[in-house]
């Protein structure tokens, strides 16, 4: 059985969305782990570099190619989520 064209091509389109939902998925658990390593060591200067890498790649132009989501609102609700996680680290304490 023969792949048409049309058959190629929306595999090479779903293989790029599927690169490209990857890379923004990454971005966003390394953000995550970076903020809850920032909060809990303050003066970790790697965390911070990690933080600030992500925060430049979230408000990038490549961002912007790579998805329509909302960058702003994506740091807003890691940053809540890095929080949380912490403040049940501490308690489990």
């Amino acid at each position: 059985m023969s792949k048409t064209v049309v058959d190629i091509e929306h595999q090479k389109e779903t293989g790029y969305y599927d690169l490209a939902n990857a890379i923004v998925c990454r971005a966003a658990t390394d953000y995550s782990h970076a903020l809850s390593r920032a909060q809990r060591r303050p003066h970790d200067r790697r965390a911070r570099a990690a933080v600030n890498d992500c925060e430049r790649f979230f408000g990038s132009k490549w961002f912007g190619i790579l998805s329509s989501a909302d960058a702003d609102q994506l740091t807003r609700d890691l940053r809540a989520g890095a929080e949380c996680g912490n403040r049940r680290s501490k308690n489990d304490n």
